[in-house]
């Protein structure tokens, strides 16, 4: 009972968010002190340096320690070299010089065994404690763990340097070995660290980490003849230096996941995984067909004009052909027939999850229609993909027709997440009279996959969640994304040049092309160096502007993305149709509802955007990234105006356990009149409905409960409130 007491205390308490925050916080260290003139670092080259620096410090201790006790006479035996030497050799008979090789081969001798043993008790006993720490977990109630086998591998490999430390270090205490020998195995092992993490190729790991592991298993065989120790020598390091850098691998850590194979608690929310401990990628389609070629994933996102353009974007195993797609009206004349070619981009970068994308560009659809979607490869209709079959979508309406929306942001693979998803689609079919939602807006930490490629399982994860939300509705509802920390594995700091990431090894741009490219008048799909951040869509009588908070590019006043911004929100207030509701989605919150940060209101890395919402009359802006649900009044200038923007988040879509704030971490509306409700830790989504004088929202939950209503009127000729109170009264919670 005490146990469970203890563990349920300290996972609850404030003391270990704050801890854990600390060390799984890329920022934390770096927020004063830039890397490269202001590049900080990714979440993978934090990860790798973190554990290199941890696994450093260690070894430097006991090096230190050694060495101490070295100077005071006690290398382990309690005697001194010389000491020792001169009672063996009158016991012997021999000379001191004649003992001496004989001496220091027996002792490199058994201090090798001894420290392999030793080494091999650390592996055993490190993972049996892993397997009894679960046990606690489980008996506490904290967690649920599915022990299998790959979870055996991944707690192997992740106390294999504690075991290394103590293998190398060992050395020094038990006898003389030089203090070359576990300073060579040492660095050897940082160096299979960072192959680990992938921060170096797999092949310049194990050239490099067989210089060091060779040095040091020559000296420690001074015994042996030349010969047979350079043999030893070579054969060992080279196959040390391939197993250790092959075998951890593809390392792979992601949050509040339920579905990636590794270890994983309701209370700690995250997987730990290496190409050997997850089942490889395989793509198995997704309905059957007389060919048995039907991708593996197949969804749609939103091109800049969701009325008359859109995505399909499909997933086939590596080597796949030519993929053509046609939009064919379900209803005859009803609208255009629309046929594309897909262009294929090679995921080979995501090792085992490795695959073929294809991504078509429809341009020339009719609004409002609805669409059955045809699929060749290699010039083959496949067929299953009848009317009876959510293979086909509506297309948002015209630009002066009611519009509806699901919003949110931070999500995962939670089974929390698929009722949220049927909840949000549901309410949405509901209110809109039983059309399908527009698209899906997400603001950021989809899948959670921490910007690493090795975590595309994450992805797997979570389309495999909205496929059988499209399943149950019948239709495919588009996708529109914002960036956030866990999908680039970067941080967003105010004022900091953000990290440079690769967009070909990120599954959030590799997947999910959200704008079109035009060549010589033509739109086509943006190869993965083109696609930007931030991007606009004009959904029916709404427009959607996405924005970087910083993660990917700069977010301040004077940058590239901000000056697109003004230019894409002036031309819409110059169109000859402009939207009725301007709404922006992103990841870090202006306005958080957490205690912690109330004196950063108005601050932050996503602050610029409320000089570009106040000047050019957004109606809606939802934050993430707080994991909480929140909304205010209406704000301009950080402060109350009834035509100011409404901010809603703060991105709670799914998630739970770490952190997630408590009820004494929320700010309260009678401590900040700005806020419209008081801030929930729920999980929820948000609906919109646009009308063409009016927007109407709800925030459903998992339950498909609407805890909170809020109306606004949009028309610009529509008679102001005499206040800013009268104008709160419209909403109802």
């Amino acid at each position: 009972q005490l146990v469970r007491a203890l563990i349920r205390r300290f996972l609850t308490s404030n003391v270990s968010r704050d801890t854990l925050s600390l060390f799984l916080s890329p920022t934390m260290p770096f927020e004063t002190v830039p890397l490269l003139q202001g590049r900080f670092l990714t979440y993978t080259e934090y990860f790798a340096f973190l554990t290199a620096a941890g696994l450093a410090l260690v070894a430097a201790t006991c090096l230190i320690v050694a060495a101490i006790l070295r100077r005071r006479g006690k290398p382990g035996t309690g005697a001194s070299p010389s000491a020792t030497r001169v009672e063996m050799t009158s016991r012997s008979g021999m000379s001191e010089s004649e003992l001496a090789p004989l001496q220091d081969t027996e002792q490199a001798t058994s201090v090798n065994i001894c420290c392999s043993c030793l080494g091999v008790a650390v592996y055993v006993s490190t993972l049996v404690a892993s397997v009894v720490l679960i046990g606690m977990f489980n008996m506490a109630g904290m967690g649920e763990v599915n022990f299998t086998y790959p979870i055996l591998i991944s707690l192997f490999l992740c106390f294999v340097p504690a075991g290394l430390v103590i293998r190398c270090c060992s050395s020094v205490f038990i006898a003389e070995t030089p203090f070359l020998v576990p300073a060579l195995h040492l660095v050897a092992f940082l160096i299979v660290e960072l192959v680990w993490f992938g921060v170096l190729p797999e092949a310049v790991g194990i050239v490099l980490a067989f210089i060091p592991l060779s040095g040091g298993l020559w000296l420690a065989t001074p015994g042996l003849e030349k010969q047979k120790r350079t043999a030893l020598v070579g054969l060992s390091s080279a196959a040390l230096a391939v197993v250790l850098c092959l075998f951890g691998s593809g390392f792979c850590l992601d949050v509040y996941q339920e579905q990636t194979p590794g270890f994983f608690t309701s209370s700690l929310g995250f997987a730990m995984s290496t190409h050997w401990s997850r089942t490889r990628f395989s793509c198995k389609p997704l309905w059957s067909d007389d060919l048995g070629l039907a991708p593996c994933h197949l969804y749609l996102t939103l091109a800049e004009d969701a009325s008359t353009s859109l995505f399909v974007n499909m997933h086939f195993p590596r080597g796949s052909g030519r993929v053509t797609v046609f939009a064919i009206p379900q209803q005859p004349r009803s609208g255009h027939s629309v046929a594309a070619i897909s262009k294929k981009f090679e995921m080979i970068r995501l090792g085992s999850g490795a695959r073929d994308v294809h991504s078509a560009l429809l341009v020339g659809l009719t609004a409002d229609t609805v669409y059955q979607l045809q699929i060749q490869v290699l010039d083959k209709n496949l067929t299953g993909m009848g009317q009876d079959t959510p293979w086909r979508f509506r297309t948002a309406p015209a630009h002066n027709q009611t519009t509806s929306l699901v919003l949110c942001g931070d999500m995962g693979t939670a089974t929390s997440v698929g009722k949220l998803f049927r909840a949000g689609l549901q309410t949405s079919v509901s209110s809109s009279e039983g059309k399908a939602p527009a698209a899906f807006v997400i603001g950021g930490d989809v899948a959670y996959d921490n910007g690493m490629p090795t975590c595309s399982c994450a992805w797997d994860n979570w389309l495999s969640w909205y496929a059988s939300t499209v399943r149950s509705y019948g239709m495919l509802v588009p996708l529109i994304f914002a960036v956030g920390n866990h999908d680039t594995g970067t941080e967003a700091i105010e004022g900091a040049t953000p990290p440079r990431v690769s967009k070909a090894g990120l599954p959030f741009f590799a997947f999910f092309p959200q704008h079109a490219e035009t060549e010589q008048g033509v739109a086509r799909v943006p190869s993965l160096s083109e696609r930007a951040p931030y991007h606009v869509h004009r959904v029916g009588n709404a427009l959607v502007l996405v924005l970087d908070s910083g993660y990917v590019e700069r977010s301040d006043w004077h940058s590239k993305q901000l000056e697109w911004a003004r230019s894409v929100l002036a031309k819409e207030k110059a169109s000859s149709t402009p939207a009725t509701a301007l709404l922006a989605s992103y990841h870090v919150p202006i306005y958080s509802s957490m205690k912690s940060q109330h004196q950063s209101w108005g601050k932050g890395p996503s602050s610029a955007f409320v000089q570009l919402f106040d000047e050019h009359g957004v109606h809606f802006a939802f934050e993430n990234h707080v994991h909480a649900y929140k909304r205010t009044v209406p704000l301009r200038n950080n402060e109350l105006n009834e035509e100011g923007t409404v901010y809603l988040g703060d991105g709670q879509a799914g998630i739970s356990g770490l952190g997630i704030p408590g009820p004494d971490d929320l700010m309260a509306k009678v401590d900040e009149p700005r806020l419209a409700v008081d801030p929930q830790s729920r999980n929820h989504m948000w609906t919109l409905l646009v009308e063409p004088d009016r927007a109407k929202l709800h925030a459903v939950d998992v339950d498909s409960e609407i805890f909170d209503s809020y109306n606004r009127t949009l028309s610009r000729n529509s008679q102001k409130k005499s206040s800013a109170a009268s104008y709160i009264e419209s909403a109802e919670l």
